[in-house]
């Protein structure tokens, strides 16, 4: 899937260093307010798959796109590259990474029946509902990872915990060296779900059919908890998993079949 260049493209992540607006961020050393723009002239310009530009000028300042035409207008004081007839194309996004995240934990040693106590605090029961998970709380760049994606070029990625049957939100996010502050495009861009219940330490469920059941009954029970004014107990799974249904949800399947399953699960 190719990101139309009028909105990001790898380049800008490049010279994103220039983001210098206002920060709660500290600055080691004098702040930099220089707010240089760039113009890549006598370039061919990929919009899309289907828009190509000959002859272009790029113009961008602050990691953001003023033109990209083949009579572009220069401003006054930009720093001028002549291209030369070089492309320049819009960056690869990866939908589906764990670009930036820590591993999720290996399988716990799963006791014979169910315990219903597998987590601390006001979460749900199943720990495999891991809705409350948030990608943007524990995302760090990595330096030898981001230069290999870039090599193959992606710029950017929706990082998401591939661990649980409801895997929380994921991030959409620059590659690039900048700090973590700075790379965020969407902190929540998307809801992730799957049939494998991951590092759960619970038996149940132990099978397809299980595992559909649980996200079924999920789904019931998040609806009652949003519909009951008089309910006294607060859970974080299903609180975090009602506000998970405002963003797009993407499944994992092994199969055709495990989407199918998927959709007739929700469709109640």
């Amino acid at each position: 899937m190719l990101l139309r260049l009028k909105s990001f493209i790898v380049l800008g992540a490049v010279f994103a260093s220039h983001l210098m607006g206002q920060t709660t961020f500290p600055t080691n050393g004098a702040p930099n307010p220089v707010h240089t723009i760039y113009a890549f002239t006598n370039a061919v310009i990929h919009i899309d798959y289907e828009t190509t530009i000959n002859n272009a000028t790029l113009v961008f300042q602050d990691g953001k796109i003023i033109a990209a035409a083949e009579k572009a207008v220069v401003p006054q004081g930009a720093l001028v590259y002549d291209l030369k007839g070089k492309h320049i194309y819009p960056s690869f996004i990866d939908l589906y990474s764990t670009y930036g995240l820590p591993e999720p934990p290996k399988d716990a040693k799963r006791p014979a029946a169910p315990s219903q106590d597998a987590t601390k605090g006001a979460y749900g029961w199943n720990p495999s509902i891991k809705a409350d998970v948030e990608a943007y709380k524990t995302f760090s760049h990595n330096k030898e990872k981001a230069d290999e994606l870039r090599k193959c070029g992606i710029g950017i990625v929706l990082t998401s915990q591939k661990d649980g049957i409801v895997r929380g939100s994921g991030s959409l996010v620059h590659v690039s060296n900048q700090k973590e502050n700075e790379s965020f495009i969407k902190d929540k861009a998307a809801g992730f779900y799957s049939f494998s219940k991951g590092s759960s330490p619970e038996p149940y469920p132990g099978s397809l059919t299980g595992a559909i059941a649980l996200l079924r009954q999920t789904y019931y029970d998040a609806k009652w908890y949003k519909e009951n004014s008089t309910k006294t107990e607060y859970n974080i799974s299903l609180e975090a998993f009602n506000q998970l249904q405002t963003l797009p949800g993407i499944f994992e399947a092994n199969d055709k079949y495990n989407a199918l399953s998927f959709r007739c699960g929700r469709s109640f």
